[in-house]
């Protein structure tokens, strides 16, 4: 199989994909993964997971340890360069609320490593904070209705009745604060709230637009309380995210304007936040695509309808819209490796498919994840197939499916084969490519893949006819032999013949084949 290949590294690597912890984002990789190693050649690995969509961005741009974004220098956190040891070449399904424009910022002073965005994955996704089922039925016995973001205001309600205790959530099953979104920047928090006791001084010194940067307080290590519950912690009702802190500025704000009185924290794995929900009393942020929590059924809180101006200014207090899944790849990943390139600009996986995909598999296990990928890649040919672009390297021609060879103009190349002997590689005329052709008569190669430097003239005694049509395919010759040899009878004298010459009358072949002259 093919690497990827650079002055620096002359033995390759393979084409790295950076996956993002969660089942439809697994799915989607092994899927791309399959394609790219199965249908165009390419060794793969995944290089990586990912604790969030922002990771991506980072894995992307050559960052060597992406989970540790959050670390203010670049050189000692995310492990960040200028030239970069790619590792991490696609990341896939990567939310479009990370946040990019902090992300460019951030390395603008390094352009040639931004990563390219590769545009939409095909389905969107959706998010917010949701409560279970059996909690909403129990408050809605007593007329109050949490699927409603103001039945949850403290100063009117009553709300932590139909939850447990933060406190009671084992604190080694939650991350610390200073390894979460907790720990960004709360400018844009304390601009919308007036909080100032939410917020504190980055304890890392950090400077923001010359003022001293500001980031999320934090209570016991792990949790941040909301204005409306710190007086009494009892009250506050836990609301648990995962990731490296998925939702929670958005949150913040919400509890902080609404008077909501939560407690945020993160679940340490994707497991321990999935076993705090299935075991205590919180609302739990949650996602589709996604199969977590299928027993409980968890209904979306609905908050005031979605408004692009606010979010525009990171105002954060409307609902959420449907979120945009993109697909980003490494600055080098169009030149070491094009097809694939391609390949992952049309890659797009329909809402309704990847919706079923997660009901079939947690992905917990790498072997019911790929299960799923490959029956879909089974099911639906007719769409991935639009988005192979078969591109072949010199010394390889494509061919289709019953490994034929293919003209340039082909459409259903399906892999790339070496040229066999009698042919050589040529760039196609399409550009896509190259392509496996004939070599001229009086002309052929010896070796597969040997021909991409060209044809040598057959040597006297040896002969070559013209190509019978246009498609590449093996000549019948002996092994170590260029051409044709000439039949008993016949000879040639000369280098690149096209055919053999009859001895004449009284005179018979040198040899009995490859003659290059008639005795007496």
């Amino acid at each position: 199989r093919r690497i990827i290949q650079s002055s620096d590294d002359p033995e390759g690597r393979p084409i790295g994909f950076w996956v993002l912890n969660w089942g439809s984002a697994k799915l989607v990789n092994f899927i791309a993964m399959i394609l790219t190693q199965e249908m165009l050649g390419y060794e793969v690995v995944r290089s990586g997971l990912g604790d969030g969509s922002t990771t991506g961005l980072y894995a992307t741009a050559g960052c060597a340890d992406p989970n540790h974004y959050l670390t203010p220098n670049l050189t000692t956190g995310p492990k960040c360069s200028e030239q970069p040891d790619y590792a991490h070449h696609v990341a896939l399904e990567v939310w479009d609320y990370a946040d990019e424009l902090a992300f460019f910022e951030r390395l603008k002073a390094w352009p040639r490593v931004h990563p390219r965005d590769l545009g939409s994955i095909g389905y969107r996704g959706i998010e917010g904070m949701y409560v279970f089922r059996d909690q909403l039925h129990a408050a809605n016995a007593d007329g109050l209705l949490l699927e409603y973001y103001k039945d949850y205001n403290a100063s009117r309600h009553k709300p932590w009745k139909y939850f447990d205790s933060y406190s009671a959530i084992d604190p080694a099953r939650l991350k610390f604060c200073k390894d979460t979104t907790i720990h960004l920047n709360a400018k844009t928090y304390l601009e919308v709230s007036g909080d100032t006791d939410g917020v504190m001084i980055d304890s890392a010194g950090g400077v923001h637009d010359n003022e001293i940067e500001r980031v999320g307080r934090c209570w016991d290590d792990h949790w941040w309380l909301a204005p409306s519950c710190r007086e009494m912690p009892q009250n506050c009702i836990p609301v648990v995210t995962a990731g490296d802190g998925w939702y929670i500025q958005e949150s913040m704000q919400k509890a902080a304007v609404y008077r909501l009185p939560w407690a945020l924290a993160v679940g340490r794995t994707s497991r321990d936040w999935e076993e705090i929900g299935e075991t205590h009393r919180v609302l739990p942020y949650w996602w589709k695509p996604t199969s977590s929590f299928p027993a409980r059924q968890p209904e979306q809180i609905i908050f005031p309808p979605y408004d692009k101006q606010e979010r525009d200014q990171g105002i954060l207090i409307s609902q959420a819209d449907r979120v945009t899944l993109g697909k980003w790849a490494s600055a080098n990943l169009e030149g070491k490796a094009q097809p694939v390139h391609s390949m992952l600009a049309r890659f797009s996986i329909p809402q309704g498919d990847i919706e079923k995909m997660v009901q079939q598999t947690t992905c917990d296990n790498d072997t019911s994840c790929a299960a799923v990928a490959c029956e879909w890649l089974q099911r639906h040919e007719r769409i991935w197939k639009d988005w192979i672009t078969v591109q072949c390297e010199a010394g390889m021609g494509p061919v289709d499916k019953n490994a034929t060879f293919l003209p340039s103009n082909a459409t259903d190349r399906s892999a790339c084969h070496f040229c066999p002997p009698g042919c050589f590689s040529e760039a196609a005329e399409s550009g896509d490519g190259w392509v496996c052709s004939h070599c001229p008569a009086g002309r052929s190669s010896t070796s597969s893949g040997g021909a991409r430097f060209g044809c040598e003239n057959c040597p006297a005694g040896y002969f070559q006819g013209p190509p019978e049509g246009q498609l590449c395919r093996k000549y019948e010759v002996h092994e170590g032999e260029l051409c044709t040899a000439c039949p008993g009878g016949r000879y040639s004298f000369e280098t690149g013949s096209t055919d053999c010459l009859r001895c004449p009358e009284g005179k018979v072949s040198e040899y009995s084949r490859g003659s290059s002259a008639c005795i007496a």
